[in-house]
């Protein structure tokens, strides 16, 4: 996607991870190399997102100097393919998940939150005997219907 337009992989990227805060409830900081894209919709973004652009420094130096300043570098997470960077991390005390390693995550959520909604709702009368189910029915009519 980002070979065709690098806007749109981006806001692919900024939508996924909303959706990936909401389900695991943590901080997320996507940081880009470069300055801010005028047309990515970063309105109305849940609170716990944070989207950062590296202006004329890299990418990497900012992630860096998160992780360096953190009173608590064992809550950090941080998905990278750069191998200098995934070592500094580790010596840090941070961790550090592989892209491939995040999309999966992602993806198992994603799976697993359609995997719910597709949930029936549980009925009381189908957890009862018939008989008392009828006995109920008369008791109070409306309950079950």
């Amino acid at each position: 996607m980002a070979r065709v337009n690098i806007v749109s992989a981006m806001q692919r990227l900024i939508d996924l991870m909303i959706d990936y805060h909401n389900a695991v409830d943590m901080d997320i900081y996507i940081v880009f190399d470069g300055h801010p894209k005028p047309s990515l919709m970063l309105d109305g973004m849940d609170k716990g997102i944070h989207v950062l652009f590296s202006g004329n420094i890299t990418a990497d130096a900012i992630i860096e100097k998160m992780v360096y300043q953190s009173q608590n570098p064992q809550d950090i997470l941080v998905a990278t393919a750069d191998y200098a960077q995934q070592r500094m991390i580790f010596g840090k005390g941070s961790f550090r998940v592989t892209p491939t390693e995040l999309k999966k995550k992602v993806k198992t959520m994603i799976t697993d939150e359609e995997k719910a909604a597709i949930v029936m709702p549980v009925r009381l009368e189908d957890h009862l005997s018939k008989d008392a189910v009828e006995r109920l029915r008369n008791l109070v009519p409306a309950l079950l219907h």
